[in-house]
């Protein structure tokens, strides 16, 4: 059986929302937990990529950047370079809405591509997607060059790209960077 490892990019600036992003709460409870519970049904190990200590009270292993400043890429690096395994789960912390079955897809898809990840309407999103440790060289390589675009670190691997369309997928595939967009995905499953 092929074994996983997940990664959490938690390591944003937080600009938009003011604070620590995984922290701050969703439904009571602290974004960064609802990729963990998805995580665990898939993953042997977790890490999360972040340079803030307090995502030790969780569990899993935080892995700080190994070159500052890179942005998602370098949290990516450095979890891949720490990883026991070939394949690894990305998901990030601030789509809590996400459900076992994006997962399920990336994970059924059949490619030889050492990046699988979802798109809306012809957009990438490669915060969430399964990423090969081959890649290790490419990434590095680019971060070297200060080139830290993760849309040309997809190109550059020949990542396959998943269309969803299907609108309640679209919807959990959604980034809440702000108090309002929390406030609003609450009011939104309260109503439906």
């Amino acid at each position: 059986m092929t074994k996983y490892t997940g990664i959490i990019l938690s390591g944003g600036q937080s600009r938009r929302m003011g604070r620590e992003k995984g922290l701050v709460h969703f439904n009571n409870r602290p974004m960064i937990s609802y990729p963990i519970d998805l995580l665990s049904a898939f993953c042997s190990e977790i890490l999360i990529s972040s340079n803030s200590k307090e995502y030790d009270a969780f569990g899993w292993k935080t892995i700080p950047d190994l070159i500052g400043n890179s942005g998602p890429i370098g949290g990516i690096y450095s979890c891949l370079r720490q990883s026991s395994n070939e394949l690894n789960i990305l998901l990030p912390c601030d789509m809590p809405l996400l459900s076992p079955e994006i997962i399920q897809l990336l994970l059924s898809t059949k490619t030889l591509s050492p990046i699988i990840v979802p798109s809306i309407h012809h957009r990438p999103i490669p915060v969430c997607g399964i990423y090969s440790k081959k890649i290790l060289p490419i990434i590095e390589n680019q971060i070297l060059n200060n080139n830290f675009k993760l849309q040309d670190l997809l190109r550059s691997c020949h990542a396959v790209t998943i269309s969803i369309d299907d609108e309640k997928y679209i919807a959990e595939l959604a980034n809440l960077n702000t108090q309002e967009d929390l406030e609003n995905a609450e009011n939104k499953q309260r109503n439906d």
